[in-house]
């Protein structure tokens, strides 16, 4: 399969995933996402999305590995950095909740500017 097959593949797959995440049928996306994963392994959407699909199992030191992923694929990503503070909020480490929300909000601003 060519590379432009490939990524409107996992595209696919990602899509279909968000729809599994919108109705709480978790496990169904996280296959799913694995799917995606194993076509593009370096899209740290993909790893967002398993981060959100594991927060939502209650599985946050789990989650928080997948945004981390994600981040070391791309620094910017806020989905990942909103996520992290999420789960640090649920922690009730407050102070790096806050920290982690600032990111996110830095990076989402950066976007918006383009």
């Amino acid at each position: 399969m060519d590379e432009k097959k490939v990524i409107e593949e996992s595209q696919r797959f990602i899509n279909l995933a968000i729809k599994e995440i919108d109705i709480g049928k978790y496990d169904s996306a996280l296959i799913i996402l694995n799917s995606a994963l194993e076509l593009t392994p370096k899209n740290p959407v993909i790893f967002g999305l398993l981060g959100m699909a594991k927060y939502e199992k209650n599985r946050l030191k789990e989650a928080a590995n997948f945004y981390e992923k994600a981040l070391v694929l791309d620094q910017t990503y806020s989905f990942a950095w909103h996520g992290l503070g999420k789960i640090s909020k649920a922690l009730r480490d407050f102070k790096q909740a806050i920290l982690y929300f600032e990111e996110a909000l830095r990076y989402n601003k950066m976007l918006s500017r383009r």
